[in-house]
């Protein structure tokens, strides 16, 4: 019987001491840490939902842009290597040519437009040149022979006014073949400007032989027809 005493004694003793290293601080504490870290963790992933969020929606945004910018791109295809420049020239009555721009909110008040609107379409100086001018986009000469080297060749006309809608074309051939032809649409009404379209090596090789280059307006031939020839380099 005194042995079993002393050996309860002894385990509440013991138990007295564990529960004294213990303590219920301990377990407060650790029961606080943890709450803490529940807290931090549900901040932070509610903060990853909102950046998520944030970055769909300027996903989104971008690709509306894109898309816009697409349709824009696409219907500048068509007109990359075809001009109607920003400075055109104008005539005043017989004075000489003077360069002058015509805005896209003036062409209304020239004198045409208070008259009932453009004439039908007219074209002069209708050929082929190795360039032309940035000022204006109409050749300083027109030419009728290239090397195979040539960078550009320029189809070009001078419209004495042309009417928004206009479908322009050019045909190229060599020997009498069809080797190159594009279109594009004249965006506004406008008189006496340069119009242009120009072929690279890359579009088709400039082989020696008798060349054309022949423009046309809603299907309607501009006369002349550009002859040229490019000779052996």
């Amino acid at each position: 019987m005194r042995i079993f005493l002393r050996l309860s004694t002894l385990m509440l003793a013991l138990a007295s001491g564990c529960q004294a290293l213990q303590g219920p601080d301990v377990q407060a504490t650790l029961l606080a840490e943890g709450a803490a870290y529940v807290a931090e963790a549900t901040a932070i992933a509610a903060a990853a939902l909102s950046d998520r969020a944030l970055i769909e929606a300027t996903v989104a945004a971008a690709g509306t842009q894109v898309a816009e910018l697409n349709s824009v791109n696409q219907q500048l295809l068509a007109t990359a290597r075809a001009a109607i420049p920003p400075t055109p020239q104008r005539v005043v009555g017989s004075a000489p040519q003077v360069e002058g721009t015509i805005l896209p909110e003036s062409i209304n008040s020239m004198e045409a437009m208070s008259q009932g609107g453009l004439p039908s379409s007219g074209f002069v100086n209708t050929g082929v040149a190795a360039s032309v001018r940035e000022s204006d986009g109409c050749p300083d000469s027109l030419q009728a022979q290239f090397t195979p080297d040539a960078a550009r060749i320029y189809a070009t006309t001078r419209a004495t006014s042309i009417r928004a809608g206009t479908v322009m074309s050019v045909e190229w051939r060599r020997d009498g073949e069809l080797v190159f032809s594009d279109s594009w649409t004249v965006q506004r009404d406008a008189a006496d400007f340069c119009l242009w379209y120009f072929i690279t090596p890359d579009d088709v090789p400039f082989l020696p032989g008798q060349w054309s280059a022949r423009l046309f307006a809603d299907g309607a031939a501009i006369e002349p027809e550009a002859a040229f020839v490019i000779i052996e380099g």
